[in-house]
């Protein structure tokens, strides 16, 4: 994403987690626990996020 900078695991902090999640997001799923149930407190929440590199 503009203004980010290169992606570095080694110093990714929760500022910068917040920052790019969402970002090629294919999937997201909310599942509530236990399955089958209609509670909102208690949840699973998944995505799937596809990557490119550029080179």
């Amino acid at each position: 994403m503009p203004g980010l900078g290169g992606f570095d695991p080694a110093t990714l902090d929760a500022a910068g987690q917040t920052e790019r999640f969402g970002y090629n997001c294919d999937y997201l799923a909310y599942m509530p626990l236990p399955k089958g149930s209609d509670n909102s407190e208690r949840a699973c929440f998944a995505s799937t996020t596809s990557m490119s590199r550029r080179t």
